[in-house]
């Protein structure tokens, strides 16, 4: 196995990084990376799209649904047999206009079963689908729905094709979902360090590796200014911010050392702040790495170098040039889902 190279820092220093007082603009671009971005997001967000295709065809068009379509008020009528299929090698996704056959190895012996009814001197044609071997007359108790008539199957045999045990497809968009929570979830910190984040220098105290996925998690330890919740009087490890500070505050963020009594009146001399990355030489560069942190909750920081999004020399920030490739997979999903709902 070969041996990485060890990053020796480049900058002694502490390198200034430009930004505007906040609240500081935050285009499109950086909503687009910062909520979509990222590969298990983007993985997530695909996997989403080719679940809802599933969803659609099978549970949405099974039994599950069958309680809602029958929810209204419900009437019966005598109907007439006018066919018998045997289906056997094709699983019917049946909507209420239409049907669409596939192929299937897991389909089982069923006979759909194709009556005809009479609803206020109006004639209606139906199927039903029963499993094979079942004796069927030729005349049959039809159950419809008062609203709309063409609702309509007999009794003891299924409107849909497919039963409830398709249930199990759904949890491919919950596991897709799973893939994409955390992404989101973790979006509205990060707009927040855009737009109100104040500046500190961080030096690494610790550094894992698992070895197998590739995985690198890096611990960057910094000093608030003074004025910053939670913050003292700025030392080696903490610069000048670069917006508006806060009032000083005397309530210790939840789980700092100053929040126990022992400590009352004490503020905490430092945060911590985790990277967790496959190519960590961008912040391994320096000896001391500009951070990105709330003043209100210093706890909420991140890495400048870490940011998909980059300053400018003006003090904005600028988001890659193919931001809008990241808009792609979410677009993707709400298209299919559209158009699944055009033909349901």
């Amino acid at each position: 196995m070969a041996r990485k190279k060890k990053i020796v820092p480049k900058r002694e220093g502490k390198r200034e990084v430009p930004l505007t007082p906040a609240p500081r603009p935050v285009p499109l671009g950086a909503y687009a990376v910062t909520y979509f971005g990222g590969s298990l997001s983007v993985f997530g967000w695909v996997m989403l799209g080719l679940s809802s295709i599933a969803v659609w065809a099978f549970p949405l068009k099974s039994e599950l649904m069958a309680p809602i379509v029958f929810s209204g008020a419900i009437a019966t009528t005598q109907g007439k047999v006018l066919s018998e299929e045997h289906i056997r090698y094709r699983r019917q996704l049946w909507m209420m206009t239409g049907r669409v056959a596939a192929v299937s190895p897991f389909s089982v012996p069923t006979v759909q079963v194709n009556f005809a009814y009479t609803v206020d001197g109006l004639a209606y044609e139906g199927f039903s689908f029963t499993p094979s071997g079942r004796e069927i007359p030729k005349t049959v108790t039809v159950e419809y729905v008062v609203a709309d008539p063409s609702a309509a199957r007999v009794v003891g045999m299924r409107f849909f094709y497919n039963s409830w045990s398709v249930v199990w497809v759904l949890l491919f968009p919950l596991i897709s979902l799973g893939l994409i929570a955390p992404r989101m979830l973790s979006a509205s910190d990060q707009i927040s360090l855009l737009r109100n984040g104040a500046l500190a220098h961080g030096t690494l105290v610790e550094k894992r590796s698992s070895g197998e996925d590739g995985l690198v998690a890096l611990v960057f330890e910094f000093t608030p200014p003074a004025g910053d919740a939670g913050g003292r009087a700025p030392d080696a490890g903490g610069t000048a911010s670069s917006v508006s500070k806060p009032k000083a505050s005397t309530k210790a963020p939840k789980g700092s050392p100053a929040s126990s009594p022992a400590a009352k009146g004490y503020h905490p001399l430092s945060y911590r702040v985790e990277l967790v990355e496959m190519s960590t030489e961008s912040v391994e560069d320096e000896v001391w790495e500009p951070i990105l942190y709330l003043p209100s909750n210093p706890n909420v920081a991140t890495l400048v170098d870490g940011l998909i999004v980059t300053p400018t020399p003006r003090g904005e920030w600028a988001p890659p040039d193919s931001w809008w490739n990241y808009l792609l997979p979410p677009l993707g999903v709400v298209a299919v889902n559209v158009l699944q709902y055009t033909q349901y």
